[in-house]
This record gives C-alpha cells, structure tokens and sequence, in this order.
C-alpha cells in the first residue's frame, strides 16, 4: 500500500486534505488564529451598531478553536428583499473597517454576497468548495493510478 506521494518539492501524506492544506493553504494557522479575533469583533460590532432584526451565527472550525466565518442573516426582516440594499452597505462598511492589514498573504477577509437571499457571509479567507472537490477528486484518482 502506498503512504507518501512525492508531488514537486513536497513529501506529502496521501491524505487529499494535506495536500490541499500545504498546496493552497500554506499558513491556515496563522490566518486563523488571526482571523478568529477579528471575526469576533465584527460579528460583536455588527450585533450592536446594525438595529435590524439580524442574526449573526458564527461558524467555527470543526475543532472549535477558531472562529472561520460568520453569517448575517437577516430574512426575519418584514420585506428582506427591500432591506437588502440598505443594510448591505452598511454591513460593507462595518466589515471594511475590521478587514485585515496582516502582513500574513492570504489572510484578508472574504466576503460572500447572494443577489436573491437574505445572507451575507464572512470568511477568514477565500473558500471554493468546487476547487478544493476538484482536487481531491484528482488526488484520489492518481492514487488509485499509482496503486495499480
């Protein structure tokens, strides 16, 4: 059975969820831990300064140690639809003065807008489910290739 794949300049466990971690998210760590604060303090700042009826639900890693996004819900609004292009720039603007100046690459935040729902989320970096799916999927298959 294999257990490492040499894939260029790394030596990486064939778990797909390594590699995507050491490919593409190098300094997740330090993103997060620095992320985690300021997403706390947004999601504090907008549950006082917005006096909408929203809800902010935060979303924390699988191991609860760090707080990885937040989402402004705001569908119990009487006419969301109408609500929605004047709350969202006032979020914006909430959320750029909490966006980071790390000096860590990657680490800004990533907001996420729908055009025909009541949320708005923000992410301690870039998220693209599809991408990482890909890859995994690709990673499965070449193993596979390689155990034959």
């Amino acid at each position: 059975m294999l257990t490492r794949l040499k894939i260029s300049y790394f030596q990486i466990v064939t778990n797909p969820l390594d590699y995507v971690e050491k490919v593409f998210l190098p300094n997740i760590k330090e993103i997060l831990e620095t992320n985690s604060v300021t997403l706390s303090k947004l999601a504090e700042s907008i549950e006082s300064e917005i006096k909408e009826n929203v809800i902010v639900a935060r979303k924390y890693t699988s191991d609860r140690m760090y707080l990885a996004g937040i989402t402004i819900d705001y569908r119990y609004l009487k006419d969301w639809n109408r609500c929605k292009n004047k709350l969202e720039p006032s979020l914006n603007e909430i959320i750029q003065r909490y966006s980071s100046s790390s000096s860590i690459p990657g680490s800004d935040l990533y907001i996420q807008t729908y055009r025909s729902n009541p949320f708005l989320d923000v992410y301690s970096g870039y998220c693209d489910k599809g991408m990482a799916f890909d890859l995994i999927v690709a990673q499965i298959l070449n193993l596979k290739k390689m155990e034959k």
